[in-house]
C-alpha cells in the first residue's frame, strides 16, 4: 500500500507553514524530506506539487522497488507481455 504522510511541524506562521513528509510502500520508506516557507494561501494541492518536485529520484525509486517486489518473469518495465 502507498502512503504519503505530511506532517506540518508548527514552526511556521499564519502565512507559511513548514511540513516534514515521508514516502511509504508497505513497510518500506521510499522517500522523505522537508519543504519549508509553503504559502497556505496555495492550498494542499500545491503543497503536494512542492513535494513531488523535490526529489527527482523519488518516482525512480518508487518504480524499482516495486518492481523488485513483484518481479517475475518480465524482463523490463517497458516490455509487453
Amino acid at each position: 500500500m502507498l502512503t504519503i504522510r505530511i506532517h506540518n511541524d508548527g514552526t511556521g506562521d499564519v502565512v507559511k507553514g513548514n511540513y516534514d513528509w515521508e514516502v511509504w510502500v508497505n513497510q518500506d520508506k521510499i522517500d522523505a524530506g522537508r519543504v519549508e516557507g509553503h504559502y497556505r494561501k496555495d492550498g494542499w494541492e500545491q503543497l503536494l506539487r512542492r513535494i513531488a518536485s523535490v526529489s527527482e529520484d523519488a518516482k525512480y525509486n518508487a518504480f524499482y522497488l516495486l518492481a523488485d517486489e513483484f518481479a517475475g518473469e518480465q524482463l523490463s518495465p517497458f516490455e509487453s507481455t
